[in-house]
């Protein structure tokens, strides 16, 4: 469905806010959120450059629709967001920008240092973008990033048209918040980007955990889980996304 007939369905369903939907023009997507007390700490670890993107740039503005896009259908993982801006916190300080004075005048100084652009985009767009930070570290695990970048492009079109069926039909549990972010665009480009940069982030992380990350891996490639393969890419995803988020958050909680 092309942006101008989204924006037509939506301005012209049942729903009571329809009229004010039509004439409000506010870009949600570059309020900034307190950063959760877990997250706090990896301020210290961002250049400038990579805050102003994480915080302004086209990695908040991504992180923030997304967030609101699929908020409104996750579980509550209050325990896995704290635990993984924790762990998040602690590989970020292990790699900090340099403080040598050289260094620091150079071309490269916006450079130095872990990537941690994706995750502070995240924190500071609220905890559905954190969550949605951890289905693209999903994604970008198990596909190669043509293939990740099509899977967003896919489920990012669904929820959306899903999202313009309930407005047309009068389903009133569809906010505004959420019909306003479905009037803005999610380009494949901006897609690619936020992938891009959540495996930058993965990089970082399994360098800096090894081997952690070595033990874990002989763990799941020894163990044997059924994969859920029917139905469309959009509830396959939806349906790991959830069942993961559901399992990790039950995991902390003993």
């Amino acid at each position: 469905m092309s942006i101008d007939k989204l924006s037509t369905s939506l301005v012209s369903g049942t729903n009571e806010n329809s009229l004010s939907l039509a004439n409000v023009k506010l870009d949600l997507s570059m309020i900034k959120v307190e950063v959760p007390a877990e997250y706090k700490g990896l301020s210290g670890a961002l250049t400038s450059k990579r805050r102003t993107a994480a915080e302004e740039g086209t990695a908040h503005q991504t992180a923030r629709r997304l967030g609101i896009l699929f908020q409104n259908i996750l579980p509550p993982t209050p325990e896995l967001l704290r635990a993984y801006g924790r762990r998040s916190t602690e590989i970020g300080n292990k790699s900090p920008p340099s403080t040598e004075q050289g260094i620091n005048n150079s071309i490269f100084a916006n450079y130095l240092g872990a990537d941690i652009t994706s995750v502070w985009a995240a924190a500071t767009s609220g905890a559905s973008s954190i969550a949605v930070h951890l289905l693209a570290c999903l994604l970008a695990r198990l596909w190669p990033a043509p293939e990740a970048t099509a899977i967003w492009v896919e489920i990012v079109a669904e929820r959306r048209r899903r999202v313009v069926e309930q407005a047309n039909q009068g389903v009133y549990m569809t906010s505004l918040e959420l019909q306003l972010i479905c009037r803005e665009e999610f380009s494949r480009a901006d897609l690619a980007a936020w992938d891009s940069g959540v495996r930058a982030w993965i990089q970082i992380a399994d360098d800096a955990q090894m081997l952690r990350q070595k033990q874990l891996m002989l763990i799941i490639n020894n163990i044997h889980i059924p994969v859920n393969t029917g139905g469309s890419t959009y509830d396959s995803v939806l349906d790991a996304w959830t069942t993961s988020l559901v399992a990790m958050e039950n995991l902390l909680c003993g």
